[in-house]
Formats: structure tokens, C-alpha cells, sequence
């Protein structure tokens, strides 16, 4: 004779497929979080990269003699321009300059302003 003890009632499979789906949905939730803090990192990451770029080219070019410029990051980066624009703080503060770097590219506008000193020679 068969014990009626022996298996799960129909109330404690549907409690356990309950916990279940709830575990599975705030892990979901996470994992997906998680993937979109990734991917603003790897933004985040890439605009400073771009920034540490266009501002070294800007000083570079600033100290050759050119006050403005524009150019692209090449093939890595398709799509993203820089342009900077160097203006002397003062007449009374020579060769002290407000460098103002743009960077623009899908989805990004950014905008920097560096005081640079250039000693003109």
C-alpha cells in the first residue's frame, strides 16, 4: 500500500516555483545593472582617454605657434572630432593662455577649459 506521505502537494511545488521565479527575476535585474555600469565605465573611460589626447595635442600645438586647430582620433575612433581654441588670459599675464578643448562624437559633447603657460619661443 502506497503511504499518501510520500511526495510534494501541489501548494509546495507552486510555493517552490514562487521562490524560484523571484530568485531568477532580482538576479536578472542585477546581471543587468551590472551590464549597464559596465558600459557607462567603458564610456566614461573612453571620453578621458579622448580628453588626455585632444589636450596634449592642443599643448603640442600650442607651443609649435598655432592658437586653434580640429582633427579626428583616427581609425579607433570613428566619428569623434576634438578642437581646441588657446586665448591669452590677460595683457597683463603674458603668455598665460585659457585653452578651450571640444570633443564631439555620437551621443558625446564635451568641453574643457586648461590654463596652459606658453613661453612664446
Amino acid at each position: 500500500m502506497r503511504s499518501r506521505l510520500a511526495g510534494f502537494t501541489l501548494i509546495e511545488i507552486m510555493a517552490a516555483l514562487a521562490i524560484l521565479g523571484l530568485s531568477m527575476f532580482l538576479l536578472l535585474q542585477t546581471h543587468y545593472t551590472s551590464l549597464r555600469l559596465f558600459e557607462e565605465s567603458q564610456r566614461q573611460t573612453m571620453i578621458r582617454e579622448l580628453t588626455t589626447r585632444a589636450l596634449g595635442v592642443a599643448e603640442t600645438e600650442l607651443n609649435v605657434g598655432n592658437v586653434s586647430g580640429s582633427n579626428d582620433f583616427g581609425k579607433r575612433y570613428p566619428g569623434y572630432l576634438y578642437r581646441f581654441d588657446a586665448v591669452p588670459v590677460s595683457d597683463t599675464v603674458p603668455y598665460l593662455y585659457d585653452l578651450h578643448v571640444v570633443i564631439q562624437g555620437p551621443n558625446v559633447q564635451q568641453d574643457y577649459h586648461q590654463l596652459v603657460y606658453y613661453s612664446g619661443g
